[in-house]
């Protein structure tokens, strides 16, 4: 397939879908893009924002890459496969160039050369999504927040916990986006998909790197309505919890008959 980047700028949104790998690699190297390419390296080649003349959406069965200029059409909702997608709402303050890209959490190794860590009790619940930003002079932008809607790819219960974790660009280490005073909430204003049946958020962070959304399942996290248990029998007074106040009836014939049957054996 052609690179889009060929044609000349124009104000219509152009996306295209790739059936052949070699191809999409082909459109990124003309970004100064390459497969797996840390996302420090991008965020500090100013060739990348340079080549962004017009917004474009490059997708791929893996992968989806979004360029975004400001001086043309904006960036629409991003999929992958239909399943989850990404909405920018709100760039920030002083964005002129972006790039975005989405996939699957187990693709970071060939799409960000690092294995992200996962919440330990919360299971992945949406795409890896990956946000860079760049001012008109080609340096990135930090610091200015960005707002977008998130839908998930996993199956999501919002009576359950969820959690919007941060990645930086130099690391595999995830964090809460509250460490960053980030914020993010279950929201209705994800596109409609039929083909996901993710939770949406809506998430605004200070700082862009790459994010991932973990929520609890239904069986996950869930809170006990079920009283609570019973004391084992033998814990209180040494008799069955269920039949203790009908014990007195032995006792009370063991009391008359023992003593007779001892004094009429003489004993």
């Amino acid at each position: 397939l052609p690179s889009p980047s060929s044609s000349p700028p124009s104000s219509a949104f152009e996306r295209v879908q790739y059936v052949d790998r070699a191809a999409l690699q082909s459109t990124l190297a003309s970004f100064g893009l390459s497969l797996g390419e840390p996302l420090m390296d991008i965020t500090g080649n100013q060739t990348v924002p340079a080549a962004i003349v017009q917004t474009s959406v490059q997708v791929d069965t893996m992968v989806a890459y979004g360029f975004f200029s400001a001086s043309d059409a904006a960036l629409p909702t991003v999929d992958v496969g239909g399943n989850g997608s990404l909405t920018i709402t709100d760039w920030g303050a002083g964005v002129e160039k972006a790039v975005i890209i989405m996939h699957a959490a187990t693709d970071s190794p060939d799409i960000l050369s690092k294995t992200l860590s996962f919440h330990s009790t919360l299971p992945a619940a949406s795409h890896v999504v990956s946000i860079m930003r760049w001012d008109a002079n080609g340096t990135k932008i930090s610091g200015v927040p960005v707002t977008f809607d998130l839908l998930g790819n996993q199956a999501c219960d919002p009576t359950h916990q969820t959690d919007i974790w941060r990645y930086p660009d130099e690391s595999s280490q995830g964090a809460s986006l509250a460490a960053d005073g980030g914020t993010h909430a279950l929201s209705d204003s994800c596109p409609a998909s039929s083909a996901s049946t993710g939770c949406c958020w809506t998430v605004t962070s200070p700082l862009t790197s790459s994010f991932m959304a973990f929520a609890g399942a239904a069986t996950t996290n869930a809170v006990s309505s079920s009283p609570s248990p019973s004391p084992s029998p033998g814990s209180g007074s040494g008799l069955a919890a269920d039949g203790g106040s009908e014990m007195w009836w032995i006792w009370l014939v063991l009391g008359t008959v023992i003593p007779g049957t001892l004094a009429a054996a003489g004993l």
